[in-house]
């Protein structure tokens, strides 16, 4: 089978929507084929196992479907690369959804962003903190643009 960067970012995709466990190898195996192939059952395509071009562009729908959006940065790259790569209908399909998750969220970072004035705001300096603490290092993750992997966000001094 195949081996490489490709087949560990495939992996990685199935891995996300819950087709594959265990780490992401490189190495295109039964399991690998495996998992392709039940991603390609439940979504309705010829059932392989192997990543063909119909079941990549699923796997790439899917995972941005799933997604909880992108910092800005990388949303302009997504849409300059449909921009080139999609045919019409593609397209017609690709843009609604693509700005309506990135409206739910600019419309968490919006969110953060209010806590955030809200919680340094001197009236509200005993205010209970929650489970946000990183909502500083997060919302500038956000706009500065990264990977969901990337280390946190840390202003350079």
């Amino acid at each position: 089978g195949a081996n490489g960067e490709s087949v560990k970012a495939l992996q990685s995709a199935l891995k996300e929507l819950g087709f594959l466990s265990g780490s992401a190898d490189g190495k295109y195996g039964a399991k690998t084929a495996e998992a392709v192939a039940a991603f390609q059952l439940k979504n309705k395509l010829a059932d392989s196992g192997y990543a063909d071009s119909a079941t990549q562009q699923k796997l790439f729908e899917e995972k941005v479907k799933n997604s909880k959006g992108f910092c800005l940065h990388h949303f302009g790259d997504l849409c300059e690369a449909g921009e080139s790569k999609l045919n019409d209908k593609q397209k017609a399909e690709f843009y609604p959804a693509m700005f309506e998750l990135q409206t739910k969220h600019m419309d968490r970072l919006q969110e953060d962003v209010s806590w955030l004035v809200e919680k340094f705001d001197y009236r509200n300096k005993d205010a209970d903190w929650k489970n946000s603490r990183d909502a500083i290092q997060r919302g500038m993750q956000k706009l500065k643009g990264g990977y969901p992997a990337d280390p946190v966000y840390q202003q350079k001094k």
